[in-house]
Formats: structure tokens, sequence, C-alpha cells
């Protein structure tokens, strides 16, 4: 369900370590910045599972509406071919019905002048 691969994280960890290290590095010594990046790094790494998370879902919703889109449409073909054949049987029907009243009033009529 999430969106992208574990790369991803390893890139908002990578750009939260340089922001959090170098911003550390002007009022900090060596070891305090690195210690304070590498917590920004595992911070970011996790943020970055939440984030595709939230991806996922923003994008799954565009993608499965836009998918039953196109097969709404394509349904409702299928429902105006069916709606189409059902009145053309409909009117077969009506025209067979007629056709054997025809034949039953012609041989009542053959019969009865006998």
């Amino acid at each position: 369900m999430l969106h992208g691969t574990w790369r991803i994280n390893i890139v908002f960890a990578l750009i939260g370590f340089m922001i959090v290290f170098i911003a550390s590095m002007m009022i900090n010594y060596f070891p305090i910045s690195l210690f304070r990046g590498v917590i920004a790094f595992f911070i970011a790494y996790v943020l970055g599972y939440f984030i595709r998370f939230l991806w996922a879902l923003t994008f799954a919703h565009v993608k499965r509406y836009s998918g039953d889109h196109t097969n709404v449409s394509s349904k409702k073909e299928k429902t105006n071919e069916q709606s189409d054949n059902k009145e053309h049987s409909q009117k077969q029907a009506t025209k067979n019905d007629d056709k054997q009243e025809n034949n039953i009033e012609s041989k009542l009529a053959v019969s009865s002048e006998e």
C-alpha cells in the first residue's frame, strides 16, 4: 500500500541529517552536531514511511476513481446495448405473436367456411 520503496526513506533521512547537521555545526562542536544529525536521520527515516503512506492513500483514491469512472462508462454502454437488444427482441416477439394470431384467425376462418 505504500508508494515507492525504502530508498525514498533513505533520501528523506539524508536530507534531514544534512539540514540538522549543517545547522548544528554553526553553533555546536562536531560530535554534538553529528549526534543530532544521526537523531534527525532516524526521525526522518520513520517520517518517510508516514509520508509515503499518505501519498499512497491520496493517489490510490485518484486511481481507483479514474478506474471506476471508465468502468462505469463501459457499463453504461453495455446497459444501452442490452436495452437495445431487449427492445429488438420485444419487437420480434410482438411480430411473432401477430403472425400467430393471423394464422389462427385464418385457420378459424377456413374451418368455419367448411
